[in-house]
């Protein structure tokens, strides 16, 4: 039994901590982004819309250009 993970990296050693650190803080982050993404898409989605200068905020769609 294997206590590493199920996949593989292709890559070299880290030489450079400081930058493997913010390229996993970034990738982190944009799969936090998109996990909550989701979430948020299925709720509320027939919430009151106001409109200001043309432009409708709230609703299911954020932000958007009445055309």
């Amino acid at each position: 039994m294997s206590c590493g993970p199920s996949w593989t990296v292709t890559r070299g050693p880290v030489t450079d901590f400081e930058t493997f650190e913010r390229e996993a803080q970034r990738r982190f982050a944009a799969a936090q982004a998109e996990f909550v993404a989701e979430e948020l898409a299925r709720l509320d989605i027939d919430g009151p819309t106001v409109e200001i200068d043309g432009v409708g905020i709230g609703g299911c769609c954020g932000a958007r250009k009445r055309t």
